[in-house]
Parts: structure tokens; C-alpha cells; sequence
């Protein structure tokens, strides 16, 4: 007990070489093997007790780039509602809810702005919605959803494609390699799989 009671409580070194003859130098060569121990049972939890003063610390050190985001997150909105709906608001009447974690929002009477890092995700006024996860209404969203997965399936398509050219320029490099190849049919065979795959 006395042992890990003083490792644990920082006397000496945490680490004793062995002496010549493959002993303990002294009565603390136990030690690093106690730290180590003890990292591998505590330190998931030492991580967090780290991590969360650290980051709260960081905010509260910077309260003027909070600010400075908040005004560029009411600016943005303010954009948007004119952009949008030809309404003027005012800057000093809104009501906003600055967030780190998730939208901070700000509000005018019958507006409502959900906005991160000044790019306006939502916006309804007067109880039409312009602007769903940062497109231009519930339309354009759908649409870009449709483009998207439009795109996927050309992308899918000429990968296959881009394979079948590739295997068959393995062919062509094995019959070239053989003797007396045909190569007039070796050149129609790749020129021809390159027309079908790019519509040529």
C-alpha cells in the first residue's frame, strides 16, 4: 500500500530503471507500472473532464466572436426576408436566440428565420415558407432531391461503363501481345466498345 499510495500521489518519479543485475533500482520501480494502470482504467474519463472545461473555456474567451457571428447571422436573415418576401425589417426589433449547437433563430413579428453561420436554413413569413433547408421553397428542394438522385444513377451507370472499356483494353493488350495479332479487329473491337459506351 505504501507503494502505490506514493505513486498515486506524485512522490518521485513515476518510472525507476532497472538496476544492472535486472532489479529495481529502488522502491519506486512498481511505479510506472501503477500510472499505467491507472491511464488505461481512468483515462476515458480524465479525457472528458479535459475536453469540457477546455471548450467552455474557449467560448466564454471569445465572447466577441459570438457577437460577431450573431450580427452576420441577423444580417443574413434580414437579406433573405427582403429577398424573399420585399418586407423591411428592422435589425434592432428582432428578437434572436443565438445557438452553437443547431440554428440560432431571430424573429419579427410574423418571421421566422432559422440560421447557422449566416446561411439561412429556413424561412417563413407570414406563414409562407420560402426557404426549406436552404433552398428556395418546398419545390426547389423536391426537385434538387429528384436531381440528385438522378445523378447518382448516371454516375453509377458510367462507372459500369468506364469497368467494361477498361476489360476490354485488358483483352486488346493480351491479343496484342500474342504473336501475329489481328490488330485491324483488336482496334474495331476497342473503338467499337468505346462508341457504345459514350453514345458516339
Amino acid at each position: 500500500m505504501r507503494r502505490i499510495s506514493s505513486c498515486l500521489s506524485g512522490e518521485g518519479n513515476l518510472y525507476k530503471p532497472p538496476n544492472t543485475l535486472g532489479g529495481c533500482a529502488d522502491s519506486m520501480c512498481g511505479c510506472n507500472t501503477v500510472a499505467t494502470y491507472s491511464n488505461l482504467f481512468f483515462g476515458e474519463k480524465m479525457k472528458a473532464f479535459i475536453v469540457i472545461p477546455l471548450l467552455a473555456g474557449v467560448i466564454s474567451a471569445s465572447p466577441s466572436a459570438v457577437r460577431a457571428g450573431d450580427a452576420g447571422n441577423i444580417l443574413a436573415c434580414i437579406e433573405a426576408v427582403e429577398a424573399y418576401s420585399a418586407r423591411k425589417v428592422d435589425e434592432f426589433d428582432v428578437r434572436y436566440t443565438g445557438r452553437i449547437l443547431g440554428f440560432s433563430t431571430a424573429e419579427w413579428k410574423g418571421i421566422q428565420c432559422e440560421v447557422s453561420f449566416e446561411q439561412v436554413f429556413n424561412l417563413t413569413v407570414d406563414g409562407q415558407l420560402y426557404v426549406v433547408e436552404g433552398f428556395a421553397g418546398r419545390e426547389a428542394r423536391s426537385a434538387f432531391s429528384q436531381l440528385e438522385v438522378d445523378t447518382d444513377e448516371a454516375v453509377s451507370l458510367l462507372e459500369s461503363r468506364i469497368q467494361l472499356l477498361k476489360n476490354r483494353l485488358e483483352e486488346a493488350e493480351m491479343k496484342l501481345q500474342q504473336p501475329s495479332p489481328d490488330i485491324a479487329a483488336v482496334s474495331d473491337y476497342i473503338h467499337s466498345g468505346i462508341a457504345r459506351a459514350t453514345g458516339g
